[in-house]
C-alpha cells in the first residue's frame, strides 16, 4: 500500500468543491460518483483569490504500485437544475490526463511514507492553466483596491504585495507585523508606478529614493534587488544573492517582509529558495507548504533548480 497526496491550486465560487478521480479503483475508475473529495488548506477570503486543495489517498493495498492516470474535477452544488450537482472536468479529454509513475516518484516520498504529487494548477479546456491571466487578474484586484496582500510563510517571514500607501509601511508592516527588514524585488518602473502612493507629492522619478527614506525614518532595513518578472534569466540571476541576503537578515533576528508587485512570482521565488537551499526542505514539501500558506503563489521549479548550483557555489 502507498499513500499519495494530491494538491491543486484553483479558483472556485462559494458553492464549489474539488475532488480527484482517476483510473484506479481507489480513485473511482473515472466514476465521478466515486471521486475522492479534497479539502482547502486555507479557505480563500474571496472568490477572486486562489485556493489550495489537498488530500491523501491510500492506493494499491496488497499489491505493487503501478502507473495510473488522474484528473481534478470541480463540483457545484447549485445550478444543476432540480437540485442536481454540476461536475466540471479539468482540460478536455484523455490528452489532458495527469500521470503518476512510481519509478519517477520515489524521491518525492516524505518521512511519513506519503508520496507528494506535483502541486497542480487547474487546466482550462485548452489544457493550459492560464497562469498569466490569473496573475494579472489578482494584481489588478489588489491594485484597484489599494490593499497590501500578504501571507506568513514561516515564523518571522512574510511574502506579499508591495506597499501602496504610507500606512502599509508605518502600520501594516511595522506595527501589525513587527517587520524590521524588507526585501523588494520590484523594478524601478514598478516602484514608481505601484508604490508612488507611499510618497504623496513626490515626482515619479524620486519615488525610489523617497521610499527608501520612508523605511529608514521608521527603523526598517530596506534591501532593493530589482528583478524582471517575465525574464527567466533575470530571476535566475538575482535568486542566489537574494536568498543569501534573506538568510543573513533572519539569522540576525530580523522579521522580514519580502515583496514584489503582487507577491506571486518574484518574492515567492526568494522565499522558496530560502526553504529549499538554506533550510534543506525537500522540494515537494517546500512547494506544498508555500502553496498552503499562500495559494496565489507561483512556485517556478525551473528557476529554483537552475539557480541552486550557483547558490551553493557562492554561499555554501
Amino acid at each position: 500500500m502507498v499513500k499519495v497526496r494530491f494538491g491543486l491550486v484553483t479558483y472556485v465560487d462559494e458553492d464549489v468543491t474539488v475532488s480527484v478521480v482517476g483510473s484506479v479503483k481507489e480513485l473511482g475508475q473515472w466514476n465521478l460518483a466515486k471521486a475522492v473529495p479534497l479539502h482547502p488548506a486555507v479557505p480563500p477570503e474571496t472568490t477572486e483569490e486562489a485556493s489550495f486543495w489537498v488530500g491523501d489517498v491510500e492506493l494499491y493495498k496488497g499489491i505493487e504500485p503501478a502507473i495510473f492516470q488522474y484528473k481534478f474535477v470541480r463540483r457545484s452544488t447549485t445550478g444543476g437544475g432540480e437540485g442536481g450537482d454540476v461536475w466540471e472536468w479539468e482540460g478536455s479529454g484523455p490528452a489532458h490526463n495527469r500521470w503518476w509513475i512510481p519509478e519517477e516518484e520515489e524521491k518525492n516520498m516524505v518521512g511519513n511514507g506519503v508520496y507528494l504529487t506535483p502541486v497542480a494548477a487547474w487546466k482550462e479546456p485548452d489544457g493550459d492553466p492560464h497562469t498569466l491571466e490569473h496573475t494579472a487578474s489578482f494584481y489588478y484586484t489588489i491594485c484597484d483596491s489599494r490593499t497590501m496582500h500578504y501571507s506568513e510563510v514561516v515564523e518571522n517571514l512574510w511574502v506579499g504585495s508591495c506597499p501602496r500607501i504610507p500606512a502599509h509601511i508605518t502600520h501594516g508592516m511595522k506595527t501589525a507585523l513587527g517587520v524590521t527588514a524588507v526585501i523588494n524585488l520590484q523594478r524601478e518602473e514598478d516602484v514608481c508606478a505601484d508604490s508612488a502612493g507611499c510618497c504623496p507629492g513626490v515626482p515619479s522619478t524620486d519615488v525610489p529614493d523617497s521610499l527608501s527614506q520612508l523605511y529608514k525614518d521608521h527603523g526598517i532595513s530596506y534591501v532593493w534587488i530589482p528583478a524582471n518578472d517575465w525574464d527567466p534569466r533575470s530571476k535566475v540571476g538575482v535568486l542566489p544573492a537574494a536568498v543569501y541576503k534573506l538568510w543573513e537578515l533572519l539569522k540576525t533576528g530580523h522579521h522580514v517582509y519580502v515583496y514584489c508587485n503582487a507577491g506571486i512570482i518574484r518574492s515567492v521565488l526568494i522565499v522558496c529558495g530560502y526553504l529549499y537551499y538554506v533550510l534543506g526542505w525537500p522540494y515537494r514539501v517546500m512547494e506544498y507548504h508555500v502553496c498552503s500558506q499562500r495559494p496565489v503563489a507561483c512556485v517556478d521549479q525551473d528557476i529554483i533548480l537552475q539557480a541552486e548550483k550557483e547558490f551553493h557555489e557562492r554561499f555554501g
